[in-house]
């Protein structure tokens, strides 16, 4: 959620390490904090505050237990993304704080800076703690941050480095090669599902088809549930099916047993209930589960917004 007209421009505008600095100094800590925040604008809202580094850096705090901006004493400011998706505040204190407008697109944030744009390193996401009631510091470590100085004039924020930002297309050979691989068993989901038309599986066949296998834990009850049997055969575009699941559903898909080859049919129905788009949907799990011989790595112009149209395909550690 965007931020109120009020608390907006409450915050400061703090185009340097001067600047920041100065405000951090003149603001006094919230009075009984346990914490001692100084707040970043309206003092109600103590999780939004400026704090002092031991290492002279002043850096802005939004929620959570690592920084959102950090202002160095060389005159560096440094940028991350959030880990979690709801963004339009963030973006409302970087625009305000910096001067720098702030968008999400694609699942990623986006910042404009003098001379383009570039997309901010998103950080290990935070855990919540339940005892102290705020986020902690989560596992792994965090990438290295977007990095900003002001010009020559002073006047604008420029990218000294702009990421070189990779995306994927299609190699058409090596798809033509997956695809020779898994003819049997497309040629068989595309075949049913054009026989069967409009009749297509529902829970209770999918629980029979799975039950000796992906629901044999669960009770007869439990595996007609909706709900519950998408956490073991979830449809391909579901937020939960992952590169585990794509390599599950490509093994069915690539048996030269009839009956793997149903029980591929059966799951990849569910991702629309629709047998119109069977082919294209077992393609796409194709394409996760053999995302280095089906795509190839482009590398785009630094500074500019290129939106990674298959990223979905590419396991996040990738």
């Amino acid at each position: 959620m965007s931020l109120s007209t009020t608390t907006y421009y409450a915050m400061p505008c703090l185009y340097s390490y001067e600047e920041a600095s100065s405000y951090e100094a003149s603001i006094k800590p919230i009075r009984g904090d346990a914490e001692g925040y100084k707040p970043l604008g309206r003092r109600d809202q103590k999780w939004r505050h400026i704090k002092r580094e031991d290492d002279g850096s002043i850096a802005i705090y939004e929620w959570g237990s690592k920084e959102l901006l950090r202002y160095l004493p060389n005159g560096e400011l440094h940028i991350y993304d959030v880990s979690y998706s709801n963004k339009a505040s963030q973006h409302d204190v970087i625009c305000r704080v910096t001067g720098m407008s702030c968008e999400t697109e694609a699942h990623r944030a986006w910042i404009h800076y003098s001379g383009g744009v570039a997309p901010l390193p998103l950080r290990a996401a935070q855990v919540w703690d339940r005892v102290a009631c705020k986020y902690k510091a989560g596992p792994g470590p965090d990438p290295a941050p977007a990095v900003f100085v002001r010009n020559a004039l002073g006047t604008q924020w420029v990218m000294p480095n702009p990421p070189t930002i990779l995306t994927h297309g299609v190699n058409r050979k090596g798809a033509t090669a997956v695809r020779a691989r898994y003819a049997s068993g497309l040629a068989y989901v595309s075949a049913i599902a054009k026989l069967r038309g409009d009749d297509v599986p529902r829970n209770d066949e999918a629980a029979a088809v799975f039950r000796d296998t992906r629901l044999a834990s669960l009770t007869d009850v439990e595996a007609t549930g909706y709900y519950i049997v998408n956490r073991y055969i979830p449809s391909v575009r579901s937020h939960n099916f992952d590169h585990a699941f794509a390599a599950d559903l490509a093994a069915l898909l690539g048996s030269a047993d009839p009956g793997d080859q149903y029980k591929a049919y059966v799951w990849l129905v569910r991702d629309s209930y629709d047998n119109e788009y069977v082919p294209k949907t077992a393609e796409r799990v194709l394409m996760m589960h053999h995302h280095d011989e089906w795509l190839t790595k482009r590398e785009a112009p630094a500074g500019k917004k290129v939106i990674d149209r298959y990223r979905w395909a590419i396991p996040t550690q990738a």
